[in-house]
C-alpha cells in the first residue's frame, strides 16, 4: 500500500508578492480552447487571463493572498502500452493567482492525478487519482486521495499523509465544514463523513446518472444530469437536492437556457447563485470547438439564465465561485 507519512516541500520560486488578479469575489475558469484560466468578477466585468499554465485546477477559499492547486506532469513512467505509448505521473502543485509563484507539493511518483480540491477550511487538499504499481497498466486502486496541506507563512509549501480514502469514478466537491464529500460512484451520487468513513446514497436514482457535484452553504448538492435523448442530440440540465437527498429541484430548462448541455455547477459564496457551463456541442473539451459559455442562474431556478462570459468559439469550464 501506498503512503507517504512523512512532509515533502518541494523547490518554490517567487517572483514577487502574490497580490489577487482581480480582488474581492470572483468566479475563476478555465478556457479550454486556448488552455487559459481566468479570474472574473462575478457579472463577468474586471476579467484577467492569467499567465501561468494550468489545465486543471481549484482556487483556495480564502482571500488573498489566493492560490490555485492544480495537476502538474511528472517525469516517471508508470507503464509502457503495446505501441510503445509511455504514460507518466502526474503531481499536484499551486500557482499563485497572480502567477508569481509556483511550487510542487506532492512527490507520489506513482500516480495519475486529475484534478485537485481544496477544503473550504484549507488544511487539505483531495484529488481524483489512480494509483499504479510501475511497468503495470492496470491501477492498483482508483478513487479519492487526501492530503494535508503545510505551510510556510501562509504560503502552501508541501504536504503531508497523502493516502486513499474512498472509490470513485468521477467528480466530487467538498462540504462547507470541510468535514465530508459528495462524489460520484456507479452514476450515483455519494456524501462521505471522513470523521465515520461512513457514505450515504444521497440520489439512488436507477437508470439516470448524475455527476460533477456541488455543495452550497445552505445546505445544497447541485449536479448535472441527462435529462433528454433527441435525434438532434442530448440534454443536460443542472438539479439538486438537500445534502443528506430528498427532494430534487430542476435549475435549469429550456426555458431558462437554450444551450443543449448545461452542466459543472459551482455555487456562490452565499448559496443563492450558481454558475455552470452552457454548451452546444456534445464533446466537451476533447479538441472540438464546444461554444461553451459560462451563466449565472438563481440557485432555485427561477428566472432566466444570465451570460458571465463566453462568445462563438470559446470554450469555458471547470468554475469557482470564489470570495
Amino acid at each position: 500500500m501506498f503512503m507517504r507519512p512523512t512532509l515533502f516541500a518541494a523547490l518554490f520560486t517567487i517572483a514577487s508578492t502574490a497580490q489577487a488578479a482581480v480582488p474581492g469575489e470572483v468566479i475563476a475558469a478555465l478556457e479550454a480552447n486556448a488552455y487559459r484560466y481566468a479570474v472574473m468578477s462575478p457579472d463577468g466585468s474586471s476579467l484577467s487571463y492569467l499567465s501561468c499554465p494550468m489545465v486543471l485546477a481549484d482556487l483556495t477559499h480564502m482571500s488573498t493572498p489566493r492560490y490555485f492547486a492544480v495537476w502538474a506532469p511528472g517525469d516517471n513512467v508508470l507503464y509502457e502500452d503495446d505501441r510503445g505509448q509511455r504514460y507518466f505521473n502526474s503531481e499536484i502543485a499551486v500557482w499563485d493567482e497572480d502567477c508569481t509563484q509556483y511550487g510542487v507539493l506532492t512527490a507520489a511518483g506513482n500516480m495519475m492525478m486529475d484534478v485537485p480540491r481544496w477544503s473550504p477550511d484549507g488544511t487539505m487538499i483531495a484529488v481524483l487519482a489512480a494509483e499504479y504499481e510501475l511497468g503495470y497498466p492496470s491501477p492498483i486502486r482508483r478513487g479519492i486521495f487526501l492530503a494535508d496541506v503545510v505551510y510556510t507563512g501562509n504560503r502552501p509549501t508541501g504536504v503531508s499523509n497523502l493516502r486513499f480514502l474512498i472509490e470513485s469514478s468521477g467528480g466530487f466537491d467538498w462540504s462547507p465544514d470541510s468535514g465530508r464529500l459528495v462524489h460520484n460512484h456507479n452514476n450515483d451520487l455519494y456524501v462521505y463523513t471522513l470523521a465515520t468513513g461512513g457514505s450515504v446514497n444521497i440520489t439512488n436514482t436507477p437508470g439516470r446518472a448524475e455527476g460533477l457535484p456541488a455543495w452550497s452553504s445552505t445546505g445544497r448538492i447541485a449536479y448535472s444530469r441527462l435529462t433528454a435523448s433527441t435525434r438532434s442530440g442530448d440534454r443536460s440540465d443542472i438539479y439538486s437536492v438537500p445534502e443528506w437527498g430528498g427532494p430534487e429541484v430542476q435549475v435549469t430548462s429550456k426555458s431558462s437556457v437554450s444551450s443543449m448541455r448545461n452542466l459543472q455547477p459551482a455555487y456562490s459564496p452565499d448559496g443563492r447563485y450558481l454558475v455552470f457551463s452552457s454548451c452546444s456541442s456534445l464533446y466537451l473539451m476533447k479538441g472540438a470547438v464546444g461554444d461553451c459559455v459560462l451563466y449565472r442562474i438563481r440557485a432555485d431556478g427561477s428566472g432566466k439564465a444570465v451570460k458571465v462570459v463566453g462568445g462563438k468559439g470559446q470554450d469555458w469550464h471547470l468554475a469557482n465561485w470564489r470570495r
